[in-house]
């Protein structure tokens, strides 16, 4: 099945009749896209930090590579943030940017695990 998509940023879902996270190559990074406070509380795992109104700026430091594979995600599937920032990422040059449209919420709902900062 393929991924679903608009222009060239693809959506990713943790439902398993939609798609399996698991089967797709490791990312060369996830990215949160709400507050630090939030991030910090809880985020999935090994993904970092970026407000989606400071990717252009931040993400040629912290993404480098664009032709690695970059998911973005945010709060849940009603939160705007990582629709944006995909949007930044792919203007910028980026070629493989997924956005995880459930967000945080749909990973905590699907029994997924998450980590704090320390």
């Amino acid at each position: 099945m393929a991924l679903p998509y608009i222009g060239h940023i693809f959506f990713l879902s943790c439902n398993p009749f939609l798609v399996n996270v698991t089967i797709l190559p490791r990312p060369s990074l996830s990215q949160e896209f709400l507050p630090k406070e939030y991030f910090e509380i809880e985020h999935l795992p090994g993904a970092i930090n970026i407000p989606h109104d400071e990717v252009s700026t931040k993400a040629p430091l912290l993404v480098p590579e664009k032709s690695g594979t970059v998911i973005v995600y945010c709060a849940n599937l009603l939160c705007q943030n990582s629709r944006m920032a995909a949007e930044t990422f792919r203007q910028m040059g980026y070629h493989n940017v997924l956005e995880y449209a459930e967000g945080k919420k749909g990973w905590k709902e699907a029994g997924l695990p998450l980590e704090t900062a320390n």
